[in-house]
């Protein structure tokens, strides 16, 4: 039986971020879903200890990619790994997570109801930004993006990030692979941005009006304690 929601998270080289960001998920209030950790370090196996001790927990889906050293210098991994795995999420939504990122407890619950309230729509959440900086974290500047409806005419590049939206599974495969059209490592970071352009021209992507995950800026490995330890 599939699950409603796919959480698609890819993990690169993050062993101090990765433990929260998946505990952010696992804690959910919500409980239908699947967590897709899709494995791809390069940092001597530190991350890769840090997701195997997920593998037990009947929710989580580990797999591993080992990419070469070409692969990574002539195409963009992010487009690479999330169109593979979309093919390989079995949940009526996809939500795609990064690895620095938390999730409110109430995050997936509230997408949720949004979306089937409304008959099965694509909808994203506002992001709380924090920013790493002389020893502390602290607010940098929250997007609720209230009342802004992205379509054909509205253009979500910039606006919208991993970690915010949740797409129907059926209106992603609409498009056709590549789902991603983003291949340029030296672009890769737009990734997101070009695949949120070639969806909002077939499905408008509605706002919750809620800010429900954080996004973590960082130029150290650091953290922080969020609702729990």
């Amino acid at each position: 039986m599939s699950e409603a929601i796919s959480v698609i998270l890819l993990s690169y080289n993050r062993p101090h971020y990765i433990k929260q960001a998946i505990n952010s998920v696992l804690w959910q209030t919500f409980k239908d879903f699947e967590l897709i950790i899709v494995e791809n370090s390069t940092d001597g196996g530190a991350t890769r200890q840090v997701v195997d001790g997920y593998k037990t927990d009947p929710r989580v889906k580990v797999h591993y990619e080992e990419l070469t050293t070409e692969q990574r210098q002539n195409q963009c991994i992010i487009s690479y790994l999330n169109n593979k795995y979309i093919d390989v999420a079995q949940g009526k939504y996809v939500f795609f997570f990064c690895d620095d990122d938390i999730l409110f407890p109430n995050c997936l619950e509230e997408l949720y109801k949004f979306s089937e309230g409304k008959g099965g729509v694509d909808c994203h959440c506002g992001q709380l930004w924090l920013n790493f900086k002389d020893g502390i974290w602290s607010w940098q500047k929250e997007l609720a993006w209230h009342g802004v409806v992205f379509n054909a005419q509205v253009s979500p590049s910039c606006k919208l990030t991993g970690g915010a939206v949740m797409f129907r599974k059926d209106h992603i495969l609409e498009m056709g692979q590549p789902y991603f059209r983003q291949n340029d490592p030296k672009h890769c970071a737009t990734a997101d941005a070009v695949f949120f352009e070639d969806f909002a021209k077939r499905h408008p992507i509605y706002p919750v009006n809620q800010t429900l995950s954080i996004a973590r800026f960082h130029s150290e490995h650091r953290s922080f304690e969020y609702w729990r330890h």
